[in-house]
């Protein structure tokens, strides 16, 4: 099973792993600010590790807390969306290529540069043809 990237007449296969596509956001707010990127994969194995769940919601509100303090909202879009379906708006699109390029956000020599490559394709063409990016 996995994630399927796509948008309406959008013929290259982007597609990615639930885990790998939870592996990728990390490293992506890894890239942003290695803090966050830090705070992403606690929170990614805290879930899977915390069972009671007044500890839980606990951790979440001191997470929510934390991270917030200096997060960027044009990639939590990103960060943050459902690995398995909904959709980005061209506009969420344009927003988000905008911020890698002002982050300089690149996975050059990465094994996570062919995905990005792909999906910055795939965001270039949600905002050319005025069409949502799938998460399918």
């Amino acid at each position: 099973m996995s994630l399927d990237l796509t948008a309406k007449n959008y013929n290259e296969d982007v597609s990615i792993g639930y885990c790998g596509f939870a592996n990728f956001r990390a490293a992506l707010a890894m890239k942003y600010n290695v803090k966050h990127g830090e705070m992403f994969e606690s929170f990614l194995h805290s879930h899977f590790d915390i069972t009671n769940d007044g500890v839980k919601k606990e951790w979440d509100r001191n997470f929510t807390k934390e991270w917030n303090k200096n997060c960027n909202d044009v990639l939590d879009t990103l960060l943050w969306h459902s690995d398995c379906d909904g959709e980005l708006t061209p506009k969420e699109c344009e927003d988000l290529l905008r911020t890698f390029e002002e982050l300089h956000i690149n996975f050059c020599d990465s094994v996570w540069d062919e995905f990005y490559t792909k999906l910055i394709s795939l965001m270039k063409y949600c905002v050319k043809e005025n069409t949502p990016l799938l998460f399918e």
